[in-house]
């Protein structure tokens, strides 16, 4: 057990000693002045009886305020203290059997006591043949007013610090509610009671730990597949069988890139394409495109798909065309630092795919399947041939609703196809 454990669980029985307290000293105050009074003064057995139940009376009710005022202390306490990791095992008294016996207790007093005084009250008149005192019935009705207005007085005050507490642990949840709605995932409950509001702050604890790591997978996910494709497959909107559709697929690899890996020391190969991927990566989520995957030095990029964009054509072009710029910034800063600049070949082309889940049964991957897809990358791989960066197949040019400066190219065959391609370098 942890030290927040053991100074939490004894500061729980601190109300209940400080009632406890209250109610033997006053009960023990007015046994000893009514005994006074009796023994020492000889008075009646009524008076006797009065002082000794408003000893009682201010016992239950001091023991009461006690209790209460002892229980605001110990809510701050703990929450001063920070959160406790786990809730009391078994509850002390619930929130309503605490509100049932301080409104019973409460009622059951006035009445009892009230009761009491008139009884008293009218044992004395017949005992002191006090009957036919008309002036004595005033007496006797200012007194019971008194003891009715101080016991109302009373049962306000506790009914206000009851509150108060209530408002206070409630206040506390909240306030921990509200600091996870804004994302804060460090926070916690503290348990500052042994009733339902103590297991509840141990379950909201509990929850706030889940959202934590659901939030860390989530997030996790999100590093691994775009944010779009992962939200599709955590709402489930990827159809089994796949779906088919209509998109613009964007192939880049970089030129020599077997030499350049051979030439250059491993930590520097994996950081100089970190820098590289994100800066394309950027210029290709500028117009809404989405990267499927990285592999090796490729980058194999889809606009239109799995959102439908209606001008994806023009889209790929246009980050085809951002990421051009992004690499010539990119090779500004190695040139500067004594590095080699990066070239890269881009291909860019427009068809039908069928999109869904591929791999295994225990291990999935989002994917784009089709000729439409094999096309864009040896596309991307004719500019070698050309001696361009950046080629758009002919579908994609028919489809386009801007007007791009481009140049058409001899046809081609490339491997996989019997006829030959058409594609336009942009210039």
């Amino acid at each position: 057990m942890s030290n927040k454990d053991s100074l939490a669980i004894p500061l729980y029985h601190m109300p209940w000693k400080a009632f406890f307290a209250d109610l033997f000293t006053w009960l023990a105050i007015g046994l000893f002045i009514a005994s006074v009074y009796l023994f020492y003064y000889h008075s009646f057995f009524s008076t006797f009886m009065k002082i000794a139940v408003s000893g009682m009376f201010f016992g239950i009710f001091g023991g009461m305020l006690g209790f209460l005022d002892m229980e605001d202390r110990v809510i701050t306490t703990l929450k001063n203290a920070g959160q406790q990791p786990e809730a009391p095992r078994k509850m002390q008294l619930t929130v309503s059997g605490k509100m049932t016996f301080f409104m019973a207790t409460m009622i059951f007093f006035m009445a009892f006591i009230i009761l009491l005084v008139v009884l008293l009250d009218i044992y004395y008149l017949v005992e002191s043949n006090a009957l036919a005192d008309s002036g004595i019935y005033g007496v006797v009705f200012k007194e019971i007013l008194f003891v009715f207005l101080v016991m109302l007085t009373v049962s306000l005050i506790i009914i206000h610090k009851y509150s108060r507490n209530l408002k206070h642990v409630i206040s506390i949840q909240l306030d921990v509610l509200d600091e996870v709605a804004n994302g804060n995932y460090d926070t916690r409950v503290p348990l500052v009671s042994s009733d339902e509001f103590g297991q509840i702050a141990s379950k909201t604890n509990d929850l706030i730990v889940g959202l934590r790591e659901r939030d860390v997978c989530y997030m996790s996910f999100g590093k691994y597949v775009t944010p779009e494709i992962r939200d599709r497959i955590l709402n489930d909107h990827i159809p089994v069988n796949g779906e088919r559709t209509e998109g613009t697929l964007l192939f880049s690899d970089l030129r020599d890139f077997t030499r350049y890996v051979d030439t250059t020391e491993p930590e520097e190969v994996i950081q100089s394409m970190r820098v590289y991927f994100t800066a394309m990566e950027k210029a290709i989520r500028k117009y809404h495109g989405i990267v499927l995957q990285y592999v090796g030095d490729e980058i194999e990029a889809v606009f239109g798909v799995p959102i439908n964009l209606e001008d994806h054509p023009d889209l790929a072009v246009q980050a085809a065309l951002e990421m051009r710029k992004g690499l010539a910034e990119l090779n500004r800063e190695r040139t500067r630092n004594g590095k080699e600049p990066f070239k890269h070949g881009i291909g860019v082309h427009t068809g039908k795919l069928l999109a869904g889940n591929t791999g295994s049964q225990d291990r999935l991957s989002y994917a784009l399947i089709g000729g439409t897809v094999n096309l864009a990358s040896r596309i991307a791989g004719l500019n070698k041939t050309f001696g361009s960066d950046i080629l758009v197949s002919s579908a994609t040019v028919e489809r386009l609703h801007r007007t791009f400066p481009m140049t058409e190219e001899p046809e081609q065959v490339v491997k996989g196809y019997s006829r030959p391609i058409t594609v336009h370098r942009v210039a």
